[in-house]
């Protein structure tokens, strides 16, 4: 299972998500950045209208959930598990 992380360098949110992710022990989930900027076909297949979004997947890309906007770090714990 991964997490696709869609954001944008210029999105202030989306960088306050990255500093959560890099600072929150979150066990072996595996993150995947997706610049939405650049990467449209991904956007595009996974409906992606804000950021920055969260879209769990399983190994066929098949989405589990998605979480919209800033989450704290407690919540992405959470979020994950």
């Amino acid at each position: 299972m991964k997490v696709l992380k869609f954001s944008a360098d210029w999105c202030k949110p989306c960088q306050a998500l990255k500093q959560i992710i890099e600072e929150t022990d979150l066990g072996d989930i595996e993150f995947e950045d997706i610049n939405v900027d650049y990467d449209f076909d991904i956007v595009s297949k996974y409906a992606v209208r804000g950021f920055p979004t969260l879209v769990m997947v399983d190994e066929d890309g098949t989405e589990i959930k998605r979480h919209i906007g800033l989450i704290s770090a407690s919540d992405l714990r959470e979020w994950v598990a």
